[in-house]
């Protein structure tokens, strides 16, 4: 994590013991901000939406980063690569994050890259969240997805 890509913890701000956000740092990354108050802002535009997939709401990124952060713990530490390729839809692709052997841990449809929006932020987001390896900061993660071809496939490492 990167001095210049950190915030207050939104939850405690350094106030408390052990936040389940921060896990008692008193900071956050910047994608972890945005990914969380994705997460809020999903509870409250749809509360009867419970899953931990956005397959109810595709195309969405709010509920993908949603998503994404109700299974963070899981996938913290056993993502170690990602990869992207169309749908079917054409307007956003489906992300997934990948284990050590390959195999898909999470599957997201409201994400993009290729250009500037709100689906690439989401992807920059996920990806400098969960492979800091790769993105040890945000603008890393940024610069990447705006980097790739559109309507093209991809995939890092």
């Amino acid at each position: 994590m990167h001095t210049s890509d950190t915030l207050p913890c939104p939850l405690c701000h350094g106030r408390r013991p052990r936040c389940r956000l921060c896990d008692g740092s008193g900071t956050v990354t910047t994608a972890l901000e945005r990914i969380h108050s994705a997460e809020r802002l999903a509870r409250v535009i749809a509360p009867e939406w419970r899953g931990a997939d956005d397959r109810q709401r595709p195309g969405v990124t709010t509920f993908s980063l949603a998503a994404y952060y109700r299974r963070r713990r899981f996938l913290r530490g056993k993502a170690v690569a990602a990869r992207g390729r169309p749908g079917p839809d054409e307007a956003f692709g489906i992300v997934e994050l990948l284990d050590k052997d390959g195999q898909p841990l999470i599957a997201l449809h409201g994400l993009a890259w290729g250009y500037v929006g709100e689906g690439p932020a989401g992807l920059a987001n996920v990806l400098a969240d969960a492979l800091p390896h790769l993105f040890p900061a945000t603008d890393d993660a940024r610069r990447f997805v705006l980097s790739l071809p559109q309507d093209e496939p991809w995939r890092v490492p």
